[in-house]
Protein backbone atom coordinates (compact mmCIF):
# COMPACT_ATOMS: atom_id res chain seq x y z
CA UNK A 1 0.00 0.00 0.00
CA UNK A 2 1.41 3.36 -1.04
CA UNK A 3 1.11 6.06 1.62
CA UNK A 4 0.18 9.32 -0.11
CA UNK A 5 1.60 12.64 1.03
CA UNK A 6 1.14 16.35 0.42
CA UNK A 7 3.76 19.06 0.95
CA UNK A 8 2.89 22.55 2.20
CA UNK A 9 5.41 25.40 2.06
CA UNK A 10 5.02 28.32 4.47
CA UNK A 11 6.82 31.67 4.57
CA UNK A 12 7.02 33.74 7.73
CA UNK A 13 5.50 37.18 7.16
CA UNK A 14 6.49 38.45 10.60
CA UNK A 15 9.00 37.30 13.20
CA UNK A 16 7.92 33.92 14.57
CA UNK A 17 7.95 33.60 18.36
CA UNK A 18 8.37 29.84 18.39
CA UNK A 19 10.03 28.60 21.52
CA UNK A 20 11.85 25.41 22.29
CA UNK A 21 10.77 22.61 24.59
CA UNK A 22 12.54 24.51 27.41
CA UNK A 23 10.15 27.47 27.15
CA UNK A 24 11.22 30.87 28.48
CA UNK A 25 14.40 29.41 29.96
CA UNK A 26 15.88 29.06 26.45
CA UNK A 27 17.45 31.95 24.56
CA UNK A 28 16.68 30.90 20.99
CA UNK A 29 13.69 30.15 18.77
CA UNK A 30 13.16 26.83 17.01
CA UNK A 31 10.48 25.61 14.61
CA UNK A 32 9.08 22.36 16.07
CA UNK A 33 6.44 19.83 14.96
CA UNK A 34 4.52 19.47 18.28
CA UNK A 35 3.30 23.11 18.40
CA UNK A 36 2.48 23.06 14.67
CA UNK A 37 0.55 19.84 15.16
CA UNK A 38 -1.33 21.53 18.02
CA UNK A 39 -2.32 24.43 15.75
CA UNK A 40 -3.50 22.03 13.04
CA UNK A 41 -5.55 20.11 15.64
CA UNK A 42 -7.11 23.39 16.82
CA UNK A 43 -8.29 24.33 13.33
CA UNK A 44 -9.40 20.76 12.60
CA UNK A 45 -11.53 20.82 15.77
CA UNK A 46 -13.05 24.18 14.74
CA UNK A 47 -13.88 22.94 11.23
CA UNK A 48 -15.05 19.38 11.91
CA UNK A 49 -15.61 18.96 15.66
CA UNK A 50 -13.67 17.21 18.42
CA UNK A 51 -14.72 13.66 17.49
CA UNK A 52 -13.42 13.98 13.93
CA UNK A 53 -10.25 15.69 15.18
CA UNK A 54 -9.51 12.91 17.69
CA UNK A 55 -10.15 10.20 15.09
CA UNK A 56 -7.78 11.79 12.54
CA UNK A 57 -5.01 13.10 14.84
CA UNK A 58 -5.26 10.52 17.62
CA UNK A 59 -6.42 10.65 21.21
CA UNK A 60 -5.52 9.11 24.55
CA UNK A 61 -8.83 9.99 26.20
CA UNK A 62 -10.78 7.29 28.01
CA UNK A 63 -10.73 3.66 26.96
CA UNK A 64 -11.12 4.49 23.27
CA UNK A 65 -7.61 5.89 22.61
CA UNK A 66 -6.20 5.62 19.09
CA UNK A 67 -3.11 6.69 17.18
CA UNK A 68 -2.91 9.38 14.54
CA UNK A 69 -3.88 8.60 10.96
CA UNK A 70 -1.66 11.42 9.67
CA UNK A 71 2.08 11.97 9.99
CA UNK A 72 3.54 15.51 10.06
CA UNK A 73 7.22 16.25 9.48
CA UNK A 74 9.56 18.83 8.02
CA UNK A 75 10.98 18.32 4.54
CA UNK A 76 14.40 19.78 3.88
CA UNK A 77 16.13 22.19 6.20
CA UNK A 78 14.33 24.47 8.61
CA UNK A 79 15.93 27.87 8.98
CA UNK A 80 17.38 28.87 12.32
CA UNK A 81 18.01 32.48 11.26
CA UNK A 82 16.93 34.69 14.14
CA UNK A 83 15.42 38.15 13.92
CA UNK A 84 17.95 40.75 15.02
CA UNK A 85 17.48 42.68 17.17
CA UNK A 86 15.05 40.51 19.14
CA UNK A 87 11.51 41.71 18.40
CA UNK A 88 9.31 42.90 21.25
CA UNK A 89 6.48 40.60 22.24
CA UNK A 90 3.18 42.07 23.52
CA UNK A 91 4.47 45.65 23.99
CA UNK A 92 1.01 46.80 25.17
CA UNK A 93 1.04 44.53 28.26
CA UNK A 94 1.85 46.09 31.66
CA UNK A 95 3.21 42.89 33.22
CA UNK A 96 6.97 42.68 32.46
CA UNK A 97 6.87 38.86 32.30
CA UNK A 98 4.40 39.07 29.39
CA UNK A 99 6.25 41.58 27.24
CA UNK A 100 9.70 42.53 26.09
CA UNK A 101 12.27 41.28 23.60
CA UNK A 102 12.06 37.57 22.84
CA UNK A 103 13.97 35.23 20.52
CA UNK A 104 12.15 34.79 17.21
CA UNK A 105 12.82 33.34 13.77
CA UNK A 106 13.29 36.03 11.13
CA UNK A 107 10.52 37.19 8.82
CA UNK A 108 10.98 35.95 5.25
CA UNK A 109 12.21 32.49 6.24
CA UNK A 110 10.31 29.49 4.90
CA UNK A 111 9.83 25.81 5.68
CA UNK A 112 7.98 22.86 4.19
CA UNK A 113 5.68 20.49 6.07
CA UNK A 114 4.81 17.07 4.75
CA UNK A 115 1.49 15.47 5.67
CA UNK A 116 1.44 11.74 5.01
CA UNK A 117 -1.50 9.36 5.13
CA UNK A 118 -0.99 6.46 7.48
CA UNK A 119 -2.72 3.09 7.53
CA UNK A 120 -6.40 3.50 8.42
CA UNK A 121 -6.69 7.03 7.02
CA UNK A 122 -9.87 7.32 4.96
CA UNK A 123 -10.37 9.72 2.04
CA UNK A 124 -12.51 11.94 4.31
CA UNK A 125 -9.81 11.92 7.04
CA UNK A 126 -7.18 12.91 4.48
CA UNK A 127 -9.37 15.70 3.06
CA UNK A 128 -10.14 17.08 6.52
CA UNK A 129 -6.47 17.06 7.56
CA UNK A 130 -5.41 18.95 4.43
CA UNK A 131 -8.19 21.51 4.86
CA UNK A 132 -7.15 22.14 8.47
CA UNK A 133 -3.54 22.76 7.40
CA UNK A 134 -4.64 25.29 4.78
CA UNK A 135 -6.14 27.48 7.50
Amino acid sequence: MQLHYQDFTFSLLTPCFCGTALGKQDDHAQMRIPPIRGHIRFWHRVLFGPGDCNRVWGSTAGDQGNGSRISVRFIGSVSTKHASPKPTMLPHKDEPNQRGPRPALAAGESFTLRLQRLVGCTAADWDHAQRAVKL
